[in-house]
């Protein structure tokens, strides 16, 4: 690698993460890593999921609640922060960036605009049995999704099924009187 033309700063413009700090045993000292990779001024994004406040529906969705249950209780079992969304402010912070924003977005689901939730419960079936949390048989992963689309369509409901956080922040300048 050469090294950069004089006068340009060293370091990445941004590095950006989704669904990682949820797993790590020490989000701050992950945090401090990434951002040591960027230049001062850049900036460190995460995308994080959080369980706090899901499933929402006015109606009453059992299976629904079931496939979520089943896929945050496999995560829990994987040892992640099921709370790191409302963490991620507090995260930054501590790893001495300087926090932008931090935001949510709900995964809304209505029986016209639904989330691929059986493909995602395909995709981590082996994770979900592997963990104890239900069997094949219970999930019936060949006949999910048809059934999920059956309760929403039953329903005529609006569930939330995910909540996800974003949050950027800046890498401190030496303008700002931070260390680099």
């Amino acid at each position: 690698m050469s090294e950069p033309p004089e006068g340009s700063s060293s370091g990445l413009d941004a590095a950006v993460g989704r669904r990682v700090l949820m797993y790590q045993a020490d989000p701050v000292r992950a945090v401090r890593a990434v951002a040591a990779a960027v230049r001062p001024g850049g900036l460190v994004v995460f995308q994080e999921h959080d369980a706090s406040m899901v499933p929402a529906s006015v109606a009453r969705l059992p299976l629904h609640a079931q496939v979520h249950a089943w896929i945050w209780r496999t995560v829990a079992r994987e040892g992640a922060n099921l709370h790191m969304g409302f963490d991620l402010w507090s995260v930054l912070g501590a790893a001495g960036l300087e926090v932008q924003q931090v935001r949510a977005e709900a995964i809304v689901q209505t029986p016209e605009a639904r989330h691929p939730t059986a493909g995602i419960v395909r995709a981590i079936l082996p994770r979900i049995t592997g963990a104890g949390v239900a069997t094949e048989a219970e999930i019936d992963v060949e006949t999910l999704d048809a059934r999920l689309e059956a309760e929403l369509r039953g329903s005529g409901a609006t569930y939330v099924g995910d909540m996800v956080f974003g949050a950027w922040a800046r890498r401190p300048s030496a303008a700002s009187g931070a260390p680099e």
